[in-house]
């Protein structure tokens, strides 16, 4: 296997490399691209190029002793050199790198070329790439570039606090908490059992609905209709699901964020995999995996749920953000090792032994961006 030398080329500047390599390929694109077709050899050359940079990406961390933002920062010579770019810093810590470009040469030298258009496949295509091995945990959000005629290029580098996003359902995703109670109840209450709101919400939240049988069981005794109150309860559930589930606030636009910066994302569910499916519905699919109270022997407060979804998303449970609206999820999550943030639904906030093993309480999902990259 041939093994490269070192790339020692960005002793020159990396202006003048661009120019040097601008020079030599764009010919060959034009005299490949005549041949083969311009568009399809654009495209080779732009993925044959970001695969280098992610290369000298994660070259360059260990050039630089390390791969936070502030290593990012401080190798930004190679790339200023020779007033090649003017920057404008914005933020600059371990989570976050934030600068506008104010003039690029490098776009002043592709215009030059006669090659604006093929100069973002050979420059601006390299950022994203790169950042990718340089840390693979951080990303590069920008919406313009001087290359494509924008007034300034806008980087921001960010790293999350956190490897994997996992999100409990019932009441922190949908507003069906509420609908379950009110059929429990309901059901319940017609087989002459009947309890209220506040018995629900402290025996029922975030829990299996095996758990839940179970404890009505213990509480009503053994003359507890218990099959006849499966029946009921579900069939009354299923008539309330067609009717449509409520989205909780936020939950659009948390999904979208997370997309946006490739953070993955799981499902770490009490309800069972059927009935989690019909809640999930067209949401399902922008889950990198889906755990469900069916699959584990212990269910919410033990933390065999939360243990198997940092498993499916491939991250140690420390660097797990929990995303909950129940107690028993709470301790759950706290109980696995992860960081949890706590986002009460049908339960009051008022819980100060629950409160203490969240890392945060919050009132919505919208708050949650800024928890994940603080």
């Amino acid at each position: 296997m041939n093994i490269s030398p070192p790339d020692t080329l960005n002793r020159v500047g990396v202006l003048t490399r661009r120019e040097i390599e601008a020079r030599i390929v764009a010919p060959l694109v034009e005299a490949l691209g005549a041949e083969f077709g311009r568009e399809r050899v654009v495209e080779i050359v732009r993925a044959a190029i970001a695969r280098v940079a992610e290369q000298q990406g994660a070259a360059l961390a260990e050039q630089m002793g390390g791969d936070s933002l502030l290593h990012l920062a401080d190798s930004m010579e190679a790339w200023t050199r020779d007033d090649a770019l003017r920057v404008e810093v914005l933020e600059r810590s371990e989570s976050k790198f934030a600068f506008n470009v104010t003039r690029c040469r490098y776009a002043e030298m592709y215009r030059a070329l006669g090659i604006p258009e093929l100069g973002a496949a050979l420059s601006c295509n390299r950022d994203g790439a790169l950042i990718c091995g340089f840390n693979p945990r951080a990303y590069l959000q920008r919406t313009q570039t001087i290359m494509e005629g924008a007034s300034h290029c806008d980087f921001r580098y960010e790293k999350p606090a956190f490897d994997a996003v996992i999100f409990d359902m019932d009441g922190l995703m949908f507003d069906t908490e509420s609908i379950y109670c009110e059929t429990s109840m309901r059901a319940s209450g017609e087989l002459g059992f009947p309890f209220d709101e506040a018995f629900y919400k402290a025996n029922f939240v975030g829990k299996r609905l095996v758990d839940s049988e179970k404890f009505l069981l213990s509480h009503f005794g053994p003359a507890y209709p218990i099959d006849a109150y499966r029946e009921r309860s579900g069939q009354y559930l299923r008539e309330a699901f067609v009717r449509g589930v409520p989205v909780k606030p936020g939950l659009h636009e948390l999904l979208d964020w997370l997309e946006e910066r490739r953070i993955p994302k799981v499902v770490a569910t009490s309800t069972a995999r059927e009935l989690a499916l019909l809640t999930l519905g067209k949401y399902a699919v922008r889950f990198d995996s889906i755990s469900t109270g069916d699959e584990v022997v212990h269910g919410k407060p033990a933390p065999d749920i939360f243990l198997l979804a940092a498993q499916r998303a491939g991250a140690p449970p420390e660097r797990c953000l929990v995303l909950e609206d129940s107690s028993a999820g709470v301790r759950a999550g706290h109980a696995a090792g992860a960081n949890v943030v706590w986002v009460p639904d049908l339960q009051s906030s008022a819980q100060p032994e629950v409160a203490a093993l969240a890392m945060r309480v919050c009132a919505t999902l919208h708050e949650v961006p800024a928890i994940v990259v603080p």
